[in-house]
């Protein structure tokens, strides 16, 4: 409850103009992004790998390991 105080006490103190507010929301995303990355980042490899191995089955590539993906990511000449 503190904090959600505090955090309007702040945005009504720095929110002089439209300019300053678009700021604030600007830098309150960025901010949690941030703060998420580490705990969401495995989940979001996990599923681009997955997309890729998908997108891989539609050209007729079997994968059997999703890690293979990643792998063959990094190829730059076959």
């Amino acid at each position: 409850m503190a904090s959600a105080c505090f955090v309007g006490a702040v945005f009504v103190q720095q929110a002089k103009t439209v300019d300053a507010i678009i700021k604030l929301f600007v830098n309150g995303f960025l901010v949690i992004i941030v703060a998420n990355v580490p705990q969401g980042l495995p989940a979001t490899v996990t599923s681009l790998l997955s997309l890729a191995a998908r997108n891989m089955a539609q050209r007729s590539v079997l994968v059997k390991r999703i890690d293979c993906v990643e792998t063959l990511g990094s190829t730059s000449l076959m």
